[in-house]
């Protein structure tokens, strides 16, 4: 599939030459030489693709024509740029000419563009390089046939943002111009939809896409550190335990000296007297050791606990050791683990101890291991935490014995996370459909997720890390209402072979896992920042509406609704099946014709209409001539169709014979195959509703209806047609499902 685009011809006797060499972090000058790597560009798309054996460097001259062959290997011989295009873009505008290389040194993908004046790209400004133009046009975003849906057009893409990010600060904007297939994908490194282009180029439209590269410096500078200055809020852990807490109107932050009295005071209640740390040592380790207390304050700001420590040398602890702050020790010394008595029996103080541990995995890697003593009755206590037992301790303090442990901080920075199995579009076990639901990304690590997705073998994983609500306002994302209180998550969505720009029961679930798991307030909607831009979740009371009677025998539909109860919804982008005005269309002709009905099994005179989504082929059947449970396809077939869908969604208008076999009185029916993304036949498929919600909504002339997705395990979709999506220009539409949870565990 190409990933990328095609602008008209570049005129060569306008490109100008270029200084190759640019500043990174206002300082440092690096020379942009044909051949020459990139710099450590510290984003986690350049360390995955470095840690995986790639490469990136601007190419040498004598590579044009390799470059070229990939560039009309990957476009239409319309869109692909000639070779005399791509000499001129390696002789005068190299900075912005970046390539990707295997082990072996082969070439694997590329990105190129030149700098243009405006904002408005026209085919003027994107046929000549001007160096003083405040913008960048992106010319093409290519991977070879072989590397592709392996998640390295996305890394490459947001490398070279991040590189153009450290030019000089009067380049200000990057553009390109997509087609509707490539908006997620470029939405999802960072780029908006300004609107329709002017550019005319084949019979296609084509989309205006920017990004602001003054986001991409502000998130460069405030990334590489958190600050532990009294006061200061700790910074999100990316942990169980941390979002528990704060879902539960605690907050964590490292206390203020004046707070020593009151930490003082609630470890005097808490520890015999031969036991208890002194006031002046506590005002020591608050004032030479800061980022190793921490304080647990609940929401009127009272102190509900805290957990104090400093750094030390060694791995065996004795009284030496454990009075004196080592600011470069290898290890960390836990003095207190405190929570205030009415507080207790509540497991506030495990989660509290080991939002610290994942506090001191955070620091710098020669922080190495977490030390403590503790008596016999506390053992298993900390041993629950993840901590081993070394043997009795040397340390002499009141007349028990007391026992050393330890933690390897190595074993932390790998450490284990919740997972559960969740049943989407059901409300019984063993339905609808199944997917994993994970708490953390692992600090972005894309192959961690891929390889943890194939490892579950689910139709799709989710992983979730929570972020701060502030980053809505400050993305300028569109919410539809006031969701004062809302939880906000980073959600992406894996197969066991590649990531989707979007799932709709993988979101239900999500949604479903962090209401029951307590992670965010059950009376509040979550936000979900994902690569099709801001989804929410909501628990509403619903009651499906009832279809009429199919037929005067039919004894399966009611007058009467069902009774309202909760259900989940989500607001989602509609994807209505109208890509094509007419058909068949020239990008689709008779080939596609004939592989659907070779695909599915079905002649085309039992195909109501045909068309496509965004992501889907999208095909209704005469229930009269075929019925939809019988539909048997070749998925050997289906797995050649155009490689920039996901598969194809059927469907049928309900019938008595339909309800009578499924026991279910809905508006239609639909199944769901896509062989190529690993999926031979989806179970429940949210995001296939996006599409059918404006089609049968239209068809039937209502705007609410109920589904069912007609697989082995099946499931009910209720759907409702939103507003307006000012991002899109097209309309939003709701899915109501509900889910179970059927497996929880942890991931080593």
């Amino acid at each position: 599939m190409p990933w990328g685009l095609r602008k008209p011809p570049v005129s060569k006797s306008r490109f100008a030459n270029l200084a190759c060499s640019f500043a990174i972090e206002s300082a440092e000058m690096v020379a942009v030489a044909p051949g020459s790597l990139l710099p450590a560009l510290g984003c986690v798309e350049y360390n995955a693709l470095t840690a995986s054996g790639f490469s990136l460097r601007f190419p040498n001259a004598s590579e044009a024509s390799a470059i070229h062959a990939l560039e009309a290997a990957s476009y239409p011989e319309d869109e692909a740029a000639s070779l005399p295009k791509i000499q001129s873009r390696l002789e005068a505008a190299l900075p912005y000419f970046i390539a990707l290389y295997d082990k072996t040194g082969g070439l694997v993908g590329f990105v190129n563009g030149t700098r243009c004046f405006g904002k408005v790209l026209t085919h003027e400004s994107m046929a000549a390089h001007e160096s003083g133009g405040e913008s960048l046009c992106v010319h093409s975003v290519v991977i070879r046939q072989e590397d592709r849906r392996k998640g390295l057009a996305r890394k490459l893409m947001r490398c070279y943002v991040q590189l153009m990010g450290l030019y000089d600060a009067s380049l200000q904007h990057i553009l390109l111009i997509a087609k509707a297939p490539l908006l997620h994908f470029y939405r999802s490194c960072g780029f908006t939809v300004e609107g329709l282009s002017s550019v005319v180029h084949g019979k296609d439209s084509w989309f205006d896409m920017s990004l602001d590269l003054a986001t991409i410096r502000r998130t460069r500078v405030a990334a590489p550190s958190f600050t532990t200055a009294p006061g200061s809020s700790l910074p999100a852990l990316g942990c169980v335990e941390h979002d528990a807490l704060t879902a539960g109107g605690f907050s964590l932050r490292f206390p203020n000296a004046t707070e020593a009295t009151a930490l003082h005071e609630l470890e005097v209640a808490s520890y015999p007297e031969d036991e208890r740390v002194s006031l002046a040592k506590l005002q020591y380790r608050l004032e030479k050791a800061p980022g190793y207390t921490i304080g647990l304050y609940d929401e009127m700001g009272g102190l509900a606990g805290f957990v104090n420590g400093l750094r030390c040398s060694g791995r065996v602890l004795t009284h030496e050791v454990m009075a004196t702050h080592v600011p470069d020790g290898e290890s960390a010394y836990v003095s207190s683990v405190v929570i205030r008595r009415e507080e207790r029996g509540k497991g506030l103080a495990r989660k509290l101890f080991l939002c610290y541990i994942k506090l001191m995995s955070l620091y710098d890697p020669s922080l190495q291991h977490v030390l403590l003593i503790s008596k016999a009755p506390l053992l298993r206590f900390y041993r629950s935490c993840g901590f081993t037992v070394e043997g009795l301790s040397s340390v002499e303090l009141g007349k028990d014995s007391w026992f050393q442990m330890s933690m390897d901080l190595a074993d932390v920075r790998q450490q284990a996370s919740m997972v559960l199995q969740v049943d989407a579009f059901t409300d019984e076990a063993y339905s609808g459909n199944s997917c994993a639901v994970v708490f953390t990304h692992r600090n972005g690590d894309e192959e961690w997720m891929q390889s943890l997705a194939n490892e579950m073998n689910l139709a799709e994983t989710s992983f979730l890390e929570r972020r701060d609500a502030s980053e809505l306002k400050a993305d300028g994302q569109r919410l539809n209402g006031s969701h004062d209180g809302a939880s906000l998550f980073h959600l992406r969505w894996f197969t066991p072979a590649t990531e989707l720009d979007l799932c709709g029961h993988a979101t239900l679930g999500a949604a479903h896992a962090l209401w029951e798991e307590g992670l965010s307030p059950r009376g509040q909607p979550i936000h979900f920042k994902t690569e099709s831009g801001i989804l929410t979740a909501s628990r509403r009371q619903w009651a499906p509406p009832t279809p009429p009677p199919l037929a005067h025998t039919d004894t399966q539909a009611s007058s009467s609704s069902a009774a309202p109860s909760e259900w989940i919804e989500l607001d989602f982008p509609a994807t209505p099946p109208n890509f094509y005005v007419s058909l068949p269309a020239p990008s689709w002709g008779e080939d596609m014709m004939r592989l659907l009905e070779d695909g599915l099994g079905v002649g085309r005179e039992a195909f109501v209409y045909v068309n496509r989504s965004i992501y889907d082929a999208f095909v209704e059947v005469d229930s009269s001539r075929v019925c939809l449970l019988d539909i048997k396809p070749d998925f050997r077939v289906l797995k050649h169709m155009d490689a920039h869908l996901r598969g194809v969604i059927v469907t049928s208008k309900a019938t008595p014979h339909l309800v009578a076999k499924t026991g279910q009185n809905v508006h239609f029916f639909s199944r769901f195959f896509a062989p190529q993304s690993g999926i031979d036949e989806d179970p429940v498929t949210g995001s296939a509703h996006c599409s059918l919600a404006p089609y049968w909504c239209d068809k039937l002339g209502q705007s609410c209806l109920l589904g069912y997705q007609a697989s082995a395990r099946g499931g009910c979709v209720g759907v409702e047609m939103g507003g307006a999506d000012p991002v899109m220009g097209g309309h939003r539409v709701k899915l109501m499902g509900k889910a179970v949870t059927v497996m929880k565990g942890t991931l080593l």
